[in-house]
């Protein structure tokens, strides 16, 4: 069965992050250069986002409820999902102690706290 996209947008962001001071901290970032975003605090529902979207990032946190940052990003990595050329960002303060992190393709990593200029220079690339 193949999937019907809701709407394809170049400029859409999805922020998964269950600490909404930083969740709205990388809002405020992202709609301030125009884009648009979309905000899951669990790893179900931004998984959920997934099925109905694309995007052009995905900034992911590894521990999260329901799903982690890690099974996110291998469910977007699904080509079934349509985002498997979607760029996924994993920006945790546990990256050290993750090494599924490093079987990962094609994931950008950043420690927390991370600045606005190097989240956009991975989203410019």
């Amino acid at each position: 069965m193949q999937r019907n996209l809701l709407m394809e947008d170049t400029k859409k962001i999805l922020i998964i992050e269950d600490d909404p001071d930083i969740s709205e901290i990388y809002e405020t970032w992202f709609e301030g250069k125009g884009y648009t975003v979309v905000k899951s605090s669990t790893g179900l529902d931004g998984a959920s986002n997934l099925l109905k979207e694309r995007f052009s990032l995905v900034i992911v946190d590894i521990k999260l409820p329901y799903k982690s940052g890690v099974d996110v990003v291998k469910f977007l990595r699904r080509s079934e999902y349509s985002n498997e050329e979607t760029r996924a960002l994993i920006i945790s303060g546990f990256v050290n102690d993750i090494e599924e992190v490093e079987k990962l393709r094609e994931v950008y990593v950043l420690e927390k706290p991370a600045r606005e200029e190097d989240i956009f220079e991975i989203l410019n690339k």
